[in-house]
């Protein structure tokens, strides 16, 4: 999704929570930025977010499918930095096995999932990589 769309979804959650704030970010999608642009961004951003006086424990990172990969991805790389992390995540339908789409969960759902073509994944995942290790 684009950001406008994903600030409605937010937009909406935020009011359902009692009026949080929330920031939502437009980071660098394939193919015009391949891995691993978008994980250096959301560090970048997260760099930010603390240098403005924001704690740690009062975010709670989020994403959707790709998104939720990417809140993973930089969860783990917090972690791998040692540095404070944040207070929590959600993660809507996260992105978290690349290949070889061989896991019960992508047999069992295949005929349930309305992106979960194996091919056009496959493509997915090399746009998204370009020329990175898969291992």
């Amino acid at each position: 999704c684009r950001a406008r769309t994903e600030r409605m979804i937010v937009g909406n959650l935020v009011k359902a929570l009692g009026g949080c704030r929330a920031f939502n970010v437009d980071y660098p999608k394939p193919p015009d930025s391949p891995f691993p642009a978008a994980v250096e961004n959301a560090l970048e951003v997260w760099d930010w977010l603390l240098a403005q006086g924001i704690s740690p424990k009062d975010v709670v990172v989020s994403g959707d499918s790709a998104g939720g990969n990417l809140a993973l991805s930089l969860l783990f790389s917090l972690q791998a930095k040692g540095a404070e992390m944040p207070a929590g995540a959600v993660l809507l339908s996260p992105w978290v096995e690349m290949l070889p789409f061989s896991s019960e969960s992508w047999r069992d759902n295949m005929p349930y999932d309305y992106i979960g073509q194996k091919a056009m994944m496959e493509q997915f995942v090399a746009m998204y990589t370009s020329g990175a290790s898969h291992s």
